[in-house]
């Protein structure tokens, strides 16, 4: 368990203190409400039930008094030999939030060193977010290689370096 401790962004507002905790049941409505509080769209709750029920593991900071919900992340993966670290979440009116994403940070990677030494590991992270991986240990892959998104089972978008033969799938 890590708590951060309360920091004042001004006199008369203090930070809450967290808990930041590995879960293995995190309700869907209330990660939804932490969706929406974090500047994202909520997703189709019995979807994001069945995603959290299929995660390797689920990282949480709660208020410690009334243990509200302000920080989420999951991990995804076989566990063997790869696992992705998705769905970062923060409440954007949490005053320490950065506090909190350093929190999760750490504990995401005791709980990878734990559960999931044998696999590579890979995230995505928002570009705004990107400096503050690389100081806790995270690096680009050294060959270059971007994430791509196959959208809908329809549409490919393609964020590294074009295909060398065209468009053609013939």
């Amino acid at each position: 368990m890590s708590l951060v401790p309360p920091r004042s962004l001004s006199t008369s507002k203090r930070s809450p203190r967290i808990r930041i905790n590995v879960e293995s049941r995190v309700d869907a409505n209330e990660l939804n409400q932490l969706w929406v509080r974090s500047g994202r769209p909520a997703r189709d709750v019995v979807k994001l039930q069945h995603a959290l029920e299929h995660s390797l593991f689920c990282v949480t900071a709660r208020t410690i008094s009334g243990q509200v919900l302000i920080g989420f992340v999951r991990a995804t993966g076989d566990g063997i030999f790869n696992a992705a670290i998705l769905d970062w979440a923060v409440d954007l009116s949490t005053s320490n939030a950065d506090a909190v994403k350093r929190q999760l940070i750490e504990r995401v990677k005791l709980e990878s060193r734990r559960t999931l030494s044998q696999c590579a590991i890979s995230m995505f992270a928002e570009p705004s977010d990107q400096a503050m991986f690389r100081r806790a240990g995270f690096d680009e892959e050294p060959n270059g290689i971007k994430a791509m998104i196959l959208w809908n089972l329809e549409l490919a978008v393609e964020t590294a370096i074009p295909n060398p033969v065209g468009d053609n799938l013939n």
